[in-house]
């Protein structure tokens, strides 16, 4: 089962904001919580863990639970994987920064146009795996 868990982040300090196993809620409440922010020393993460079936999602870290299960709670906090609810805003920025047109980063990213065009206007988001290649293209500089 797939836990999804948004954070308050301010640099070393973190803090749990949210819990859920619907990804489209988490997505949506990340979000809505960037956009409410007007600090700047906070931001928001994403991150999704895999939980053992039947793991109670909201108390198996809970030491005092009578759900408290050690194993999940040590892969829950030391193996988790982010997503991009935010890769819209990373692209258009990247986009902005290098002056570049929809085919060219397109081109430069290896996706279709229309892909491309879609994950700019945030309606949809692309795999897990294809979102860590492409934050991780995006965090060097351009050499198209």
């Amino acid at each position: 089962m797939k836990l999804y868990t948004v954070y308050s982040k301010s640099g070393d300090d973190e803090w749990q904001v949210l819990r859920t196993l619907d990804k489209k809620e988490a997505i949506e409440y990340a979000r809505d919580a960037k956009a409410r922010n007007q600090d700047p020393r906070y931001y928001y993460e994403l991150r999704v863990n895999e939980l053992p079936d039947g793991a109670n999602y909201k108390e198996f870290d809970n030491e005092d639970s009578e759900f408290y299960d050690e194993k999940a709670t040590e892969e829950f906090y030391f193996g988790c994987d982010f997503i991009y609810f935010d890769l819209d805003e990373r692209l258009k920025a990247y986009r902005e920064k290098y002056n570049l047109t929809v085919p060219k980063l397109a081109k430069y990213l290896k996706v279709p146009q229309r892909t491309l065009e879609n994950w700019l206007s945030g309606k949809i988001l692309p795999n897990d795996i294809t979102a860590y290649a492409v934050v991780d293209k995006i965090s060097s500089p351009y050499c198209g």
